[in-house]
């Protein structure tokens, strides 16, 4: 549940500073929130059902281990976009085109 309401309370944060370290973050604690409580019905279901429902853990781990691929991947492609020089959004760079044209000092090739 804590994890759960820093998720939520971080991206309003990540807004008034625009920082991607605090969107990771962010992601971090959704991640965590999600994979504890796969786990938690897991282990439910497998100490409840009794003999027969082990493998209850097993499939709520390879769920919880999906979703921590798919936040890696959400957590790691904006900053290796970064890394690699990857253009800019569409918008913003029409933006910055639109605010360079106002510039007299700037020489169009």
């Amino acid at each position: 549940m804590t994890k759960e309401l820093l998720y939520r309370y971080l991206p309003k944060m990540r807004t008034e500073i625009n920082s991607r370290a605090i969107k990771a973050d962010a992601f971090l604690h959704r991640s965590d929130a999600i994979t504890s409580a796969a786990a938690f019905i897991g282990i439910s279901i497998a100490v409840i059902g009794g003999e027969g429902y082990e493998v209850a853990d097993d499939f709520a781990a390879l769920l919880a281990g999906g979703f921590v691929i798919y936040n890696a991947y959400g957590i790691a492609r904006p900053a290796t976009g970064e890394l690699l020089d990857e253009a800019l959004e569409p918008g913003l760079q029409e933006e910055i085109a639109r605010i360079e044209e106002n510039v007299n000092a700037v020489q169009h090739e």
